[in-house]
């Protein structure tokens, strides 16, 4: 039964997906996300961004610029007034860890931060569950899943101190990435 059909709130969704001109191959995500989206009945919007042939090349800051400008321009052309992102309870505690090591600073992305004078409300609704969790329901619901943005294939997948730091800790530390901080 559609989420809409179960909620006493009236509201209507739909889904914009970024595909920007370096992801090829495995990390192009259109058809497997236009499928999913067509299965579940949710109107998909695609984005393309020229972002490699704007700039000549590709780091992890101006792609994550580029990808949110265009969602929150598309909202905006949509008529949304809520954008909600997936970032899950492993994604928050990466951030602030990177921001730790990186920057000097303890912080994190919120779960909910107003943008452009309120006129979109951005939300990460995903913040109390973990990626293993999102993992799990996602094949439960026939998301076949596979590589992110983030791939080897990808300019901005050779991050540096991101997700494989993390991997090599989770691994000889099981636990690490688990925190109760977030959970009730």
């Amino acid at each position: 039964m559609p989420a809409k059909e179960l909620s006493p709130e009236r509201f209507e969704l739909s889904a914009i997906h970024v595909h920007m001109d370096f992801q090829k191959g495995s990390s192009d995500r259109r058809e497997e996300v236009a499928r999913w989206c067509g299965e579940w009945g949710i109107p998909l919007r695609i984005e393309e961004v020229p972002l490699l042939e704007m700039e000549g090349e590709v780091n992890c800051y101006r792609c994550t610029w580029n990808r949110r400008k265009a969602v929150f321009l598309a909202a905006d052309r949509m008529g949304f007034s809520k954008v909600a992102l997936g970032h899950h309870a492993d994604d928050l505690l990466h951030t602030a860890l990177l921001n730790l090591f990186v920057h000097g600073k303890l912080e994190t992305i919120p779960p909910k931060r107003e943008l452009f004078r309120g006129r979109i409300t951005l939300i990460r609704p995903l913040t109390l569950l973990s990626e293993a969790e999102l993992e799990r329901l996602a094949r439960s619901l026939g998301f076949s899943g596979g590589p992110s943005a983030h791939t080897a294939e990808t300019p901005a997948g050779n991050r540096p101190g991101g997700c494989g730091r993390r991997w090599s800790v989770s691994t000889r530390r099981p636990g690490t990435t688990s925190c109760g901080f977030w959970r009730r």
